[in-house]
C-alpha cells in the first residue's frame, strides 16, 4: 500500500472528497443581482489602531436586530462608505441598487470591491438584514 496515495478502490469516501474538491463551484454574484438592506442604521464608534509604530483610524459598526447583535470593524473610510451604501440599499428607497452599481461606486474611491465585499465582516451582515436577490 502506498501511504501517500489517498484514492483507492478500497476508500470510496476519499474518492468522493477528492471529487468534490476538484469540482468545487465558486460562487459569483451576478452583476444584475439586487442588493437590499432591511436592517437598521448601525451604531458607529471611531477608534485608533496601532501596529508596529503605524496608527490608523478604524470604525466599529454595531448592528442590532431582534435576535442578534453583530459588530464589525473596518478602516474609517470604508466604514463610512458602507454606512452610506446601506442607506442607499435600504428598502425605504424607491430605487434598488444592483451589485454592479455598488461595485462601481466602491471602486470610484477604493480598490478591489470583491476583497471588501466577500470577507467575513460583510458576510456577517446577512444575519441582520443584508440580502441579494
Amino acid at each position: 500500500m502506498n501511504p501517500g496515495k489517498i484514492i483507492s478502490k478500497d476508500n470510496p469516501t476519499a474518492d468522493y472528497i477528492v471529487s468534490c474538491l476538484e469540482n468545487e463551484n465558486t460562487f459569483a454574484m451576478k452583476p444584475s443581482a439586487k442588493i437590499i438592506w432591511i436592517g437598521g442604521k448601525p451604531i458607529t464608534q471611531t477608534f485608533t489602531k496601532s501596529k508596529k509604530g503605524n496608527t490608523w483610524e478604524m470604525m466599529r459598526l454595531t448592528f442590532h436586530d431582534k435576535r442578534d447583535t453583530i459588530e464589525i470593524s473596518q478602516e474609517s473610510a470604508t466604514a463610512n462608505w458602507l454606512v452610506k451604501a446601506l442607506d442607499l440599499l435600504s428598502v425605504t428607497n424607491d430605487k434598488t441598487i444592483t451589485y454592479a452599481q455598488l461595485k462601481t461606486d466602491f471602486e470610484n474611491v477604493f480598490e478591489d470591491f470583491e476583497l471588501f465585499w466577500d470577507n467575513k465582516p460583510i458576510s456577517s451582515l446577512y444575519k441582520v438584514g443584508l440580502y441579494h436577490l
